[in-house]
Protein backbone atom coordinates (compact mmCIF):
# COMPACT_ATOMS: atom_id res chain seq x y z
CA UNK A 1 0.00 0.00 0.00
CA UNK A 2 1.17 3.68 -0.94
CA UNK A 3 1.14 6.36 0.89
CA UNK A 4 -1.57 7.74 -1.45
CA UNK A 5 -3.88 4.34 -0.69
CA UNK A 6 -3.06 4.82 3.39
CA UNK A 7 -4.39 8.22 3.57
CA UNK A 8 -7.16 7.66 1.23
CA UNK A 9 -8.64 4.89 3.14
CA UNK A 10 -8.00 6.38 6.23
CA UNK A 11 -10.39 9.34 5.11
CA UNK A 12 -12.93 6.60 3.43
CA UNK A 13 -16.07 5.84 5.26
CA UNK A 14 -19.52 4.60 4.13
CA UNK A 15 -22.77 6.47 3.61
CA UNK A 16 -24.09 4.56 6.65
CA UNK A 17 -21.71 6.24 8.87
CA UNK A 18 -23.18 8.06 12.03
CA UNK A 19 -22.80 11.60 12.36
CA UNK A 20 -20.93 11.42 15.45
CA UNK A 21 -18.28 9.02 14.14
CA UNK A 22 -17.68 11.70 11.22
CA UNK A 23 -17.31 14.37 13.82
CA UNK A 24 -14.64 11.87 15.65
CA UNK A 25 -13.09 11.14 11.76
CA UNK A 26 -12.86 14.57 11.15
CA UNK A 27 -11.28 15.92 14.44
CA UNK A 28 -8.27 13.61 14.08
CA UNK A 29 -8.56 14.45 10.24
CA UNK A 30 -6.02 17.35 9.26
CA UNK A 31 -6.85 16.99 6.02
CA UNK A 32 -10.52 18.07 7.43
CA UNK A 33 -12.28 16.17 4.41
CA UNK A 34 -13.96 11.84 4.18
CA UNK A 35 -14.46 10.65 1.44
CA UNK A 36 -17.71 8.43 1.35
CA UNK A 37 -17.69 5.48 -0.82
CA UNK A 38 -20.46 3.04 -2.25
CA UNK A 39 -19.77 -1.09 -1.33
CA UNK A 40 -18.12 -0.97 -4.64
CA UNK A 41 -15.47 1.57 -4.19
CA UNK A 42 -17.05 4.37 -6.09
CA UNK A 43 -17.12 7.77 -4.74
CA UNK A 44 -20.22 8.93 -3.96
CA UNK A 45 -19.85 11.74 -2.05
CA UNK A 46 -17.53 13.90 0.90
CA UNK A 47 -17.84 15.26 4.12
CA UNK A 48 -16.53 18.58 5.21
CA UNK A 49 -16.11 20.86 8.52
CA UNK A 50 -18.79 22.83 6.67
CA UNK A 51 -20.89 19.97 5.57
CA UNK A 52 -20.69 18.59 9.77
CA UNK A 53 -21.42 22.61 11.02
CA UNK A 54 -24.39 22.81 8.70
CA UNK A 55 -25.33 19.09 9.62
CA UNK A 56 -25.37 20.43 13.37
CA UNK A 57 -26.51 24.02 12.61
CA UNK A 58 -29.87 21.99 11.19
CA UNK A 59 -30.42 20.23 14.48
CA UNK A 60 -30.00 16.48 12.84
CA UNK A 61 -29.72 13.92 15.60
CA UNK A 62 -25.51 12.60 15.95
CA UNK A 63 -27.28 9.15 14.66
CA UNK A 64 -28.38 10.24 11.28
CA UNK A 65 -25.85 8.32 8.71
CA UNK A 66 -23.77 10.84 6.49
CA UNK A 67 -25.58 10.07 3.46
CA UNK A 68 -28.59 12.47 4.51
CA UNK A 69 -26.35 15.17 4.51
CA UNK A 70 -23.26 15.06 2.75
CA UNK A 71 -21.87 16.85 -0.28
CA UNK A 72 -23.71 14.47 -3.22
CA UNK A 73 -22.02 16.32 -5.97
CA UNK A 74 -18.34 17.18 -5.23
CA UNK A 75 -15.73 18.96 -7.89
CA UNK A 76 -13.54 16.08 -8.86
CA UNK A 77 -10.55 15.27 -11.42
CA UNK A 78 -9.95 12.36 -13.78
CA UNK A 79 -7.24 10.66 -13.70
CA UNK A 80 -5.61 12.12 -16.48
CA UNK A 81 -5.60 15.91 -15.68
CA UNK A 82 -2.50 17.76 -16.00
CA UNK A 83 -1.01 19.49 -13.28
CA UNK A 84 -1.55 22.48 -14.74
CA UNK A 85 -5.14 21.79 -15.12
CA UNK A 86 -5.36 20.38 -11.41
CA UNK A 87 -4.14 23.60 -10.09
CA UNK A 88 -6.05 25.69 -12.33
CA UNK A 89 -9.70 23.90 -11.69
CA UNK A 90 -8.47 24.51 -7.78
CA UNK A 91 -7.81 28.22 -8.28
CA UNK A 92 -10.95 28.82 -10.15
CA UNK A 93 -13.53 27.03 -7.68
CA UNK A 94 -10.88 28.35 -4.36
CA UNK A 95 -11.27 24.51 -3.79
CA UNK A 96 -8.55 23.63 -0.58
CA UNK A 97 -8.81 20.22 -1.73
CA UNK A 98 -9.72 17.58 -4.75
CA UNK A 99 -10.78 14.16 -5.30
CA UNK A 100 -8.86 12.80 -8.57
CA UNK A 101 -10.94 9.69 -9.88
CA UNK A 102 -10.25 6.51 -12.46
CA UNK A 103 -12.56 4.98 -15.14
CA UNK A 104 -14.26 3.18 -11.88
CA UNK A 105 -14.78 6.08 -10.03
CA UNK A 106 -12.55 5.37 -7.66
CA UNK A 107 -10.59 8.19 -6.12
CA UNK A 108 -6.82 7.12 -6.30
CA UNK A 109 -5.47 10.72 -5.34
CA UNK A 110 -6.42 13.68 -3.30
CA UNK A 111 -4.98 17.07 -4.12
CA UNK A 112 -4.69 20.04 -1.66
CA UNK A 113 -4.38 23.43 -2.44
CA UNK A 114 -0.94 24.09 -0.59
CA UNK A 115 0.84 21.51 -3.55
CA UNK A 116 -0.18 24.64 -5.67
CA UNK A 117 0.78 27.61 -3.97
CA UNK A 118 3.49 28.55 -6.35
CA UNK A 119 1.45 28.31 -9.31
CA UNK A 120 -1.08 30.35 -7.45
CA UNK A 121 -0.89 34.00 -8.02
CA UNK A 122 0.20 35.73 -4.87
CA UNK A 123 -3.21 37.48 -3.00
CA UNK A 124 -2.90 41.26 -2.19
CA UNK A 125 -1.62 41.25 1.53
CA UNK A 126 -4.02 41.00 4.15
CA UNK A 127 -3.46 40.47 8.28
CA UNK A 128 -6.77 38.78 9.77
CA UNK A 129 -6.84 40.71 13.11
CA UNK A 130 -7.70 38.74 16.33
CA UNK A 131 -8.35 40.87 19.91
CA UNK A 132 -7.53 38.38 23.11
CA UNK A 133 -9.23 39.49 26.25
CA UNK A 134 -6.86 39.14 28.91
CA UNK A 135 -7.03 41.90 31.72
CA UNK A 136 -9.66 39.50 34.56
CA UNK A 137 -8.70 39.29 37.82
CA UNK A 138 -9.05 35.26 38.21
CA UNK A 139 -10.94 35.97 40.88
CA UNK A 140 -12.14 31.99 41.36
CA UNK A 141 -8.41 30.85 40.70
CA UNK A 142 -7.61 32.55 44.13
CA UNK A 143 -4.87 32.04 45.64
CA UNK A 144 -2.66 31.38 42.69
CA UNK A 145 -3.74 34.42 41.00
CA UNK A 146 -2.59 36.27 43.79
CA UNK A 147 1.14 35.76 42.38
CA UNK A 148 0.29 34.75 38.73
CA UNK A 149 -2.03 36.74 36.73
CA UNK A 150 -4.26 34.04 35.74
CA UNK A 151 -3.40 33.72 31.29
CA UNK A 152 -0.07 33.01 32.76
CA UNK A 153 -0.88 29.97 34.40
CA UNK A 154 0.87 27.20 33.32
CA UNK A 155 -0.76 24.10 31.40
CA UNK A 156 1.21 21.73 29.47
CA UNK A 157 4.34 23.65 31.16
CA UNK A 158 3.29 26.71 29.29
CA UNK A 159 0.93 29.62 29.96
CA UNK A 160 -2.76 29.08 28.62
CA UNK A 161 -2.36 32.76 27.18
CA UNK A 162 0.78 30.90 25.15
CA UNK A 163 -0.90 28.16 23.71
CA UNK A 164 -4.02 30.49 22.84
CA UNK A 165 -1.60 32.66 20.93
CA UNK A 166 -0.09 30.37 19.24
CA UNK A 167 -3.43 29.07 17.97
CA UNK A 168 -4.48 32.12 16.81
CA UNK A 169 -1.25 32.77 14.97
CA UNK A 170 -0.89 29.36 13.71
CA UNK A 171 -4.37 30.33 11.98
CA UNK A 172 -3.50 32.76 9.96
CA UNK A 173 -3.98 35.81 12.40
CA UNK A 174 -1.18 38.19 12.20
CA UNK A 175 -1.98 41.13 13.66
CA UNK A 176 -3.21 40.35 17.26
CA UNK A 177 -4.17 42.82 20.24
CA UNK A 178 -3.63 41.14 23.69
CA UNK A 179 -6.16 44.10 26.45
CA UNK A 180 -4.67 43.82 30.04
CA UNK A 181 -5.68 45.07 33.29
CA UNK A 182 -4.50 43.31 36.39
CA UNK A 183 -0.82 42.87 36.71
CA UNK A 184 -0.36 44.33 32.83
CA UNK A 185 3.04 44.39 33.00
CA UNK A 186 4.10 40.92 33.88
CA UNK A 187 2.05 39.63 31.19
CA UNK A 188 3.40 42.52 28.68
CA UNK A 189 6.84 41.62 29.63
CA UNK A 190 6.55 38.17 29.16
CA UNK A 191 4.83 38.51 25.83
CA UNK A 192 8.42 40.85 24.63
CA UNK A 193 10.33 37.83 25.36
CA UNK A 194 9.12 35.43 22.56
CA UNK A 195 10.67 36.55 19.79
CA UNK A 196 7.62 35.20 17.31
CA UNK A 197 5.37 37.44 19.44
CA UNK A 198 7.29 40.55 19.24
CA UNK A 199 6.72 40.75 15.47
CA UNK A 200 2.74 40.11 15.60
CA UNK A 201 1.66 40.94 19.21
CA UNK A 202 0.75 43.74 21.16
CA UNK A 203 -0.67 45.06 24.43
CA UNK A 204 -2.84 47.20 25.03
CA UNK A 205 -3.63 48.53 28.62
CA UNK A 206 -6.96 49.26 30.17
CA UNK A 207 -6.54 51.35 32.43
CA UNK A 208 -9.96 50.70 34.27
CA UNK A 209 -12.09 47.21 33.27
CA UNK A 210 -14.07 48.02 30.41
CA UNK A 211 -15.69 44.56 29.64
CA UNK A 212 -15.17 41.47 26.69
CA UNK A 213 -16.72 44.33 24.31
CA UNK A 214 -15.95 48.26 25.94
CA UNK A 215 -12.03 47.45 25.64
CA UNK A 216 -12.37 47.42 21.80
CA UNK A 217 -12.41 51.23 22.20
CA UNK A 218 -9.07 51.23 22.74
CA UNK A 219 -7.73 49.32 19.63
CA UNK A 220 -4.87 51.50 18.14
CA UNK A 221 -6.08 50.56 14.40
CA UNK A 222 -9.96 50.33 13.23
CA UNK A 223 -9.50 46.65 11.69
CA UNK A 224 -10.83 46.85 8.02
CA UNK A 225 -11.92 43.47 8.01
CA UNK A 226 -13.84 40.45 10.55
CA UNK A 227 -12.12 40.17 13.38
CA UNK A 228 -12.04 37.72 16.44
CA UNK A 229 -12.56 38.16 19.53
CA UNK A 230 -11.63 35.41 22.27
CA UNK A 231 -11.13 35.53 26.05
CA UNK A 232 -7.74 34.58 26.96
CA UNK A 233 -8.77 31.46 29.42
CA UNK A 234 -9.73 29.62 27.17
CA UNK A 235 -8.21 26.48 25.50
CA UNK A 236 -9.91 24.99 22.83
CA UNK A 237 -9.63 23.44 19.41
CA UNK A 238 -11.81 25.64 17.31
CA UNK A 239 -11.20 26.24 13.93
CA UNK A 240 -10.61 30.00 13.93
CA UNK A 241 -10.15 30.25 10.43
CA UNK A 242 -12.90 28.50 9.27
CA UNK A 243 -15.08 30.31 11.66
CA UNK A 244 -14.06 33.82 10.24
CA UNK A 245 -14.71 32.34 6.62
CA UNK A 246 -18.37 31.24 7.65
CA UNK A 247 -18.93 34.94 9.19
CA UNK A 248 -18.38 35.84 5.69
CA UNK A 249 -19.88 33.68 3.90
CA UNK A 250 -22.98 33.74 6.32
CA UNK A 251 -23.14 38.16 5.57
CA UNK A 252 -23.48 37.89 9.73
CA UNK A 253 -22.29 41.54 11.74
CA UNK A 254 -21.21 39.05 14.86
CA UNK A 255 -20.76 35.54 14.57
CA UNK A 256 -20.50 33.48 18.21
CA UNK A 257 -18.96 29.74 18.91
CA UNK A 258 -21.87 27.74 20.02
CA UNK A 259 -21.66 24.52 21.84
CA UNK A 260 -24.02 22.03 23.02
CA UNK A 261 -24.19 20.95 26.52
CA UNK A 262 -26.82 19.17 28.85
CA UNK A 263 -27.92 19.22 32.44
CA UNK A 264 -29.78 16.90 34.13
CA UNK A 265 -31.97 17.64 36.95
CA UNK A 266 -31.65 16.18 39.95
CA UNK A 267 -35.41 16.59 40.71
CA UNK A 268 -38.49 15.66 39.24
CA UNK A 269 -39.65 18.41 37.38
CA UNK A 270 -43.50 18.95 37.50
CA UNK A 271 -45.91 21.39 35.41
CA UNK A 272 -49.01 22.98 36.29
CA UNK A 273 -52.52 24.65 35.62
CA UNK A 274 -53.18 26.40 38.79
CA UNK A 275 -53.93 23.78 41.47
CA UNK A 276 -53.76 20.99 38.97
CA UNK A 277 -50.67 18.97 37.90
CA UNK A 278 -50.56 18.58 34.23
CA UNK A 279 -47.21 16.77 33.98
CA UNK A 280 -44.23 15.05 36.07
CA UNK A 281 -40.95 14.50 34.56
CA UNK A 282 -38.85 12.46 36.38
CA UNK A 283 -34.88 14.26 36.32
CA UNK A 284 -35.14 15.24 33.05
CA UNK A 285 -32.12 15.80 31.03
CA UNK A 286 -32.10 19.49 29.25
CA UNK A 287 -29.98 20.22 26.58
CA UNK A 288 -28.90 23.65 25.50
CA UNK A 289 -25.94 25.75 23.40
CA UNK A 290 -23.58 27.92 25.63
CA UNK A 291 -21.57 30.63 24.34
CA UNK A 292 -18.17 29.64 24.41
CA UNK A 293 -16.56 33.24 24.55
CA UNK A 294 -14.92 33.35 20.94
CA UNK A 295 -16.28 36.19 18.34
CA UNK A 296 -16.58 37.22 15.01
CA UNK A 297 -17.09 40.65 14.60
CA UNK A 298 -17.92 42.91 11.63
CA UNK A 299 -16.02 46.32 11.87
CA UNK A 300 -18.95 48.34 11.48
CA UNK A 301 -19.81 46.80 15.41
CA UNK A 302 -17.48 49.12 16.62
CA UNK A 303 -19.50 52.13 15.89
CA UNK A 304 -21.69 51.30 18.44
CA UNK A 305 -19.27 51.35 21.38
CA UNK A 306 -18.34 54.57 23.40
CA UNK A 307 -14.74 55.44 24.39
CA UNK A 308 -13.93 54.49 28.10
CA UNK A 309 -17.43 53.13 28.86
CA UNK A 310 -17.29 49.53 30.11
CA UNK A 311 -19.76 47.04 28.13
CA UNK A 312 -19.95 43.03 28.26
CA UNK A 313 -19.75 41.33 24.74
CA UNK A 314 -23.21 39.70 25.70
CA UNK A 315 -25.43 43.23 25.66
CA UNK A 316 -23.24 44.36 22.49
CA UNK A 317 -25.21 41.66 20.92
CA UNK A 318 -28.01 41.97 21.82
CA UNK A 319 -28.14 45.46 20.94
CA UNK A 320 -27.15 44.05 17.54
CA UNK A 321 -30.15 41.59 17.41
CA UNK A 322 -32.47 44.50 19.23
CA UNK A 323 -31.25 46.26 15.76
CA UNK A 324 -32.27 43.47 13.42
CA UNK A 325 -28.39 42.63 12.88
CA UNK A 326 -27.53 39.13 11.70
CA UNK A 327 -25.73 37.25 14.64
CA UNK A 328 -24.56 33.84 13.13
CA UNK A 329 -24.30 30.62 15.27
CA UNK A 330 -21.10 28.52 15.18
CA UNK A 331 -21.52 24.93 16.24
CA UNK A 332 -18.45 23.74 17.88
CA UNK A 333 -17.83 20.09 18.44
CA UNK A 334 -14.08 20.06 19.23
CA UNK A 335 -12.45 20.15 22.83
CA UNK A 336 -13.07 23.15 24.63
CA UNK A 337 -12.62 24.25 27.64
CA UNK A 338 -13.14 27.69 29.65
CA UNK A 339 -10.69 27.73 32.95
CA UNK A 340 -12.31 29.76 35.68
CA UNK A 341 -11.99 27.31 38.83
CA UNK A 342 -9.24 25.25 40.23
CA UNK A 343 -11.12 22.07 38.84
CA UNK A 344 -11.59 22.91 35.16
CA UNK A 345 -7.25 24.29 35.53
CA UNK A 346 -6.72 20.79 36.66
CA UNK A 347 -9.00 20.00 33.93
CA UNK A 348 -7.17 21.40 31.29
CA UNK A 349 -3.86 20.22 33.02
CA UNK A 350 -5.03 17.06 32.01
CA UNK A 351 -6.75 17.51 28.59
CA UNK A 352 -4.06 20.02 27.05
CA UNK A 353 -0.88 18.53 28.94
CA UNK A 354 2.20 17.39 26.98
CA UNK A 355 0.77 13.93 26.55
CA UNK A 356 -2.51 14.45 25.36
CA UNK A 357 -3.34 15.14 22.24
Amino acid sequence: MTVGDALIEQLALTPETPLVKAIERLSQNPAKLLLVRDPDGRLIGIVTDHDIRRALLDGLDLTVPVGQFMNRHPMTAPVAASEAEIAAMMLARKLSHLPVLDDRGWVVRVRFVHEFMQAVPAAAPREPTAVVMAGGFGTRLRPLTDAVPKPMLPVGGRPMLFIVLDQILNEGFNRIWVTLHYRAEDIAGALREVPRYRQHVECVIEEKPLGTAGGLTLLPERPTSPFLVMNADLLSEVPLGEMRRFHQREGNVATLATREDHYEVPFGVIETEGTRITSLREKPRLTYRINTGVYVLSPAVLDRLVPDQPMPMTTLVEQLMADGGRIGNFPVYERWLDIGTPHTLAEARGQFGPSSS
